[in-house]
């Protein structure tokens, strides 16, 4: 018996999510309900054999200002569910679970809810400065726990996610650590740079941490490297300017990871992710880069002081530096470029690491949590590896 899933999301869907929309397509009819908020950061849905309900209301970045858009959102989210009837709802973002949650006390609590958590919010942690901060964080706490308690599955994309959070209201047997691992198909025609060729360190994926990106120019400058950055920044405009200024840089801009990963990856011999870590959510994180990174071979750049930095450590696949200290990135760039042993070594250790970043194994692993729901008595089992 076919069962039916909703992705209950609060944005359009980005590559991570069309992994999830993949996977349950392969147990069941999907319909995907998500939000266009208007900020062209990620491209709009296509059909592909599941549905999709789109609701278009532009909203502001402030969460206060945003909370007569999220009212009509609501509505409209919760009649799509209400029409979907589904067995499961996948969602992400409190305010997202909260409407999970109230569908499923609608259908006298037989949906399962799986709540997936790509990053740690800054109230969530337990120090907060002022008065404000500190109520708003208390209630972010309490409704995390009220909200947990009545999800069938925890996803975790950082392991840090739980350790350091999670773990202390969700029970361990309903977390699931699911890394942000590429789908392979992206990386498909990926065909490592041809010897001789300039040295390039690559930037691919979202700008959100501007002056980590601005470093990073001026440092391919130094070192007189060639720099390539593929991605979206948020206005007003700071990277792209100084990128295309350079005589050695390559700005791309926007991108379809599905069809264009694979030929950006192909032009890099390293790749940057070095992230602010004044941010808390950066100092636990795992990136989708890392994982990228170790398929394609690369060796990896990424800032000290954070959870990320050890994983490369303890893999062997990268080097860490100072976020706040330039000179230490470029030290690490020209390591790189001229000790063609650390290089080969390092790209070694990412061979070795395959099985961490191979979806597949992930698919697998979900598939059989999510088919020992109660709602998901009797569903067809079909193939999780995509």
């Amino acid at each position: 018996m076919r069962k039916k899933i909703a992705i209950l999301i609060g944005y359009l869907p980005n590559p991570r999510m069309y992994k999830r929309i993949a996977f349950y397509k392969t147990l069941g009819e999907v319909t995907l309900i998500c939000w266009d908020r208007g900020h062209n950061m990620h491209i709009m849905p296509e059909e592909d054999g599941y549905k999709v309900v789109c609701v278009r209301l532009t909203a502001p970045g402030d969460p206060l200002r945003r909370i007569p858009q999220y009212a009509s959102f609501s509505k409209q989210a919760m009649q799509a569910l209400r029409e979907a009837a589904p067995d499961v709802v996948h969602t992400q973002g409190l305010d997202m679970l909260r409407l999970a949650c109230r569908y499923k006390r609608e259908r006298g609590g037989t949906v399962d809810v799986v709540f997936e958590v790509p990053d740690m919010h800054s109230l969530q942690e337990k120090e907060q400065n002022g008065i404000v901060r500190k109520a708003a964080g208390r209630c972010v706490r309490y409704l995390d726990k009220s909200l947990c308690r009545q999800i069938s599955l925890l996803i975790v994309t950082s392991e840090q996610f739980a350790s350091g959070y999670y773990n202390a209201f969700v029970p361990a047997e309903k977390t699931f650590f699911f890394p942000n691992v590429p789908d392979p198909e992206a990386l498909r025609n990926y065909r490592k740079k041809a010897p001789g060729t300039p040295f390039t360190v690559g930037f691919i994926g979202i700008l959100l941490y501007k002056r980590p990106m601005k470093d990073l120019v001026y440092a391919a400058e130094e070192s007189g490297v060639d720099l390539l950055i593929a991605g979206l920044e948020n206005e007003p405009p700071e990277v792209e300017p100084l990128c295309r200024a350079y005589e050695r840089g390559d700005w791309v801009g926007r991108f379809n990871f599905a069809k264009q990963a694979a030929e950006l990856y192909s032009r890099c011999d390293v790749i940057h992710c070095v992230y602010d870590t004044d941010v808390p959510n950066v100092r636990v994180l795992l990136p989708n880069k890392l994982y990228e990174a170790v398929l394609c071979e690369l060796p990896i750049l990424v800032a000290k002081g954070t959870y990320l930095a050890k994983v490369v450590d303890d893999w062997g696949v990268g080097l860490a530096v100072d976020d706040k200290d330039r000179s230490t990135l470029v030290e690490a760039i020209e390591q790189l470029r001229d000790d063609r042993e650390l290089y080969e070594s390092l790209a070694e250790n990412c061979r070795k690491h395959r099985a961490d970043a191979d979806l597949g194994r992930f698919n697998t692993a979900l598939r059989e949590r999510v088919l020992a729901f109660p709602s998901m008595a009797g569903a067809e089992e079909g193939r999780a590896d995509t």
